[in-house]
């Protein structure tokens, strides 16, 4: 970011920017920049929007070659390998339901034959919630 220029002798017909010296002891002497006045007294190359535009661009091109580093891409793999141990969970979950309903039914088929239609219907709950989870993990995905 420019900053004024400030001392008494400034000069009205140039940029109103104070920017550092060449040389030996040019970054210790800040003098006024010698282009001509643009908008606002700034000239085009350090006035307030141009140096914001140049910054957001600037931010851009450096995210894109973040998104493109090993880095982030070792990230980005992590964070699928998370997410596809939480679908696995999941999965788990609802297949030890479905066993625990098989192996209910099939008790409650050698001991109370009336019950099998109930221990389908919830296989058939869990077998549905399956389906959910997955149909989520690839809307998720996608």
């Amino acid at each position: 970011m420019a900053y004024e220029y400030e001392p008494a002798n400034r000069d009205p017909n140039r940029c109103k920017a104070s920017i550092s010296g060449e040389g030996k002891y040019g970054s210790f002497h800040a003098h006024q920049c010698s282009r001509k006045p643009w908008k606002d007294g700034w000239c085009q190359q350090h006035h307030p929007d141009t140096e914001a535009e140049r910054r957001k661009q600037s931010e851009e091109q450096y995210q894109k070659k973040l998104a493109r580093s090993p880095w982030r891409q070792l990230q980005k793999a992590h964070e699928e390998i998370a997410q596809q141990k939480r679908l696995v969970d999941e999965l788990a979950e609802v297949l030890d339901a479905i066993l625990d309903a098989m192996i209910g039914s099939w008790f409650s088929y050698t001991k109370l034959p009336g019950k099998i239609e109930d221990a389908e219907a919830e296989a058939q709950k869990l077998v549905n919630r399956a389906y959910a989870v997955l149909a989520r993990h690839q809307k998720e995905k996608a």
